[in-house]
C-alpha cells in the first residue's frame, strides 16, 4: 500500500466481486489509498465474477458481459488519457 503514493499516472482497475486476489476489501483499501494521495483512478467492479474474467475461454454469461464492458471502458480510458 505504501507504494501507491508514488503512482504518477491515471489508473483504471477492473475487479470481480467474487475474486479473493484482490478481495473486495483490498480493492477498497487500494481505492482509499489512491484517493488519499490524489492519484486519479477509476475502479469498476462486477458482481458474479471472480479472477480472470477477461479470459476469452470463460463461459459464464456474467464473465462475458463483464469482459465486454471492461474492454469498452478500457478503450475509452486510453482515448482520454492518451489521445492520438
Amino acid at each position: 500500500m505504501e507504494r501507491l503514493r508514488n503512482i504518477r499516472c491515471p489508473v483504471i482497475g477492473f475487479f470481480g466481486n467474487d475474486d479473493v486476489h484482490p478481495s473486495p476489501q483490498i480493492v477498497d483499501q487500494i481505492d482509499a489509498e489512491l484517493t488519499k494521495h490524489g492519484v486519479p483512478h477509476a475502479f469498476h467492479r462486477y458482481p458474479g465474477v471472480g479472477h480472470g474474467f477477461q479470459n476469452p475461454a470463460r463461459e459464464k454469461p456474467e464473465e462475458r458481459q463483464a469482459a465486454e464492458d471492461s474492454w469498452v471502458k478500457t478503450s475509452a480510458f486510453l482515448r482520454e488519457v492518451a489521445p492520438p
